[in-house]
C-alpha cells in the first residue's frame, strides 16, 4: 500500500489557500492600477504644465517682438509708451495678480492679420493687460493676458498725437478675441535708463544708469513710466528731473506662470499661498533698445 502524501495539486487547494491567493492577487492588481494611474496622472499634469509654459513663452516672445519695434518720435508732448502699475480686476480672495498695464506704438508684424498688401501705414498701437476673469463662462476664473492691437488706420486716426494714450484707448482689451494666454500671474516691465547729471559745485557731468520697475507690490521702489516725445516721465523715481532727458537702453520683461494643475487653487475662498507658489515658474527676457533717445 502506497503511504506517500498527495501533493497540493493532487489533493486540490483548501478554501483558506484559495482566499489567501485571491487576496494576494487583488493586492498586486490594486498596486499595479495605483502605479499606472499615478503615472498617467503625472504624465497628464506634466503635459498640462508644459502646455502652460509653452503658451506663456509664446506670449512673452510676442511682447518682446512688439517692444523691439517700438516707435517713438521726438519733438512733441505725445505719449508713445505708457506703463502703469495695476490693471484688470482684483481677485475677491485677495490673492491678486501683479500686472503692468502697458500700451505703446510699434510696427507690429501681425497688423492687418499679416496681410499688409494694399493697406497703408505700418505703425500700430498694442495694449497689454492681465485680468482675473471667467472668459468662457465655465464658472472658473483664470488669470488671462490680453493683447489688443489697433490697426494702423485706426491708430493714425484716433491715437497718434495724443497726450493721454490710456484715455484715448478707452476700456481694457478684455475680449475673447484678444486673449494671448492664461496662467500668467505676474507681468512686470522694468526700464533701464541712462541719464546725465551735472554737479553744481564742480560742473562735472557724470553718466548714471538706473532701473525703473513698474510693479504694484512696492510703491516705494516703483513708478509708472511714460516715454513722451519730449522726454521720459517717471514721477515716483529718484532723479526724475534728470531722467527726463535720459534714454531707455533696455527693457526687462518678467513673468510668473502658474502651472495648470495649480491654477484651480486660485478660485478658493482662501488661496493656499505656499501650494500656489510651488507651482509658479518665473520667466524673464531683456530687450535692448539702442535707438531710443
Amino acid at each position: 500500500m502506497n503511504m506517500h502524501k498527495k501533493s497540493s495539486f493532487q489533493r486540490g487547494f483548501t478554501l483558506i489557500e484559495l482566499l489567501v491567493s485571491m487576496t494576494i492577487t487583488i493586492i498586486i492588481i490594486g498596486l499595479l492600477v495605483f502605479v499606472t494611474r499615478s503615472a498617467f496622472d503625472t504624465l497628464s499634469q506634466g503635459n498640462g504644465n508644459v502646455s502652460s509654459y509653452q503658451k506663456a513663452n509664446i506670449a512673452l516672445e510676442q511682447l518682446a517682438t512688439d517692444l523691439e519695434t517700438l516707435v517713438v518720435r521726438e519733438g512733441n508732448n505725445f505719449e508713445w509708451l505708457v506703463a502703469q502699475r495695476g490693471g484688470g480686476n482684483a481677485m475677491a480672495n485677495g490673492y491678486n495678480a501683479f500686472a503692468t498695464n502697458l500700451a505703446f506704438f510699434t510696427v507690429a508684424a501681425d497688423r492687418y492679420d499679416g496681410d499688409v498688401t494694399g493697406n497703408s501705414g505700418d505703425v500700430a498701437c498694442v495694449h497689454y493687460v492681465i485680468d482675473f476673469a471667467d472668459h468662457i463662462g465655465a464658472g472658473d476664473q483664470k488669470l488671462i493676458l490680453y493683447r489688443n492691437i489697433e490697426e494702423p488706420n485706426d491708430t493714425f486716426a484716433n491715437l497718434l498725437g495724443t497726450a493721454d494714450l490710456m484715455t484715448a484707448l478707452g476700456a481694457h482689451p478684455m475680449a475673447a478675441e484678444n486673449i494671448v494666454t492664461d496662467s500668467i500671474r505676474e507681468l512686470t516691465v522694468s526700464f533701464t535708463v541712462e541719464y546725465s547729471q551735472i554737479n553744481a559745485a564742480t560742473e562735472v557731468e557724470t553718466t548714471h544708469i538706473t532701473k525703473i520697475p513698474v510693479i504694484s507690490t512696492n510703491a516705494n521702489n516703483a513708478s509708472d513710466f511714460t516715454i513722451r516725445g519730449d522726454g521720459l516721465i517717471a514721477p515716483a523715481a529718484a532723479s526724475a528731473a534728470s531722467i527726463r532727458d535720459g534714454r531707455v537702453i533696455s527693457i526687462d520683461i518678467n513673468a510668473q506662470v502658474i502651472s495648470e494643475d495649480t491654477e484651480g487653487l486660485l478660485n478658493l475662498g482662501t488661496v493656499p499661498v505656499e501650494k500656489v507658489e510651488k507651482g509658479i515658474t518665473r520667466f524673464s527676457k531683456t530687450i535692448s533698445i539702442p535707438q531710443l533717445n
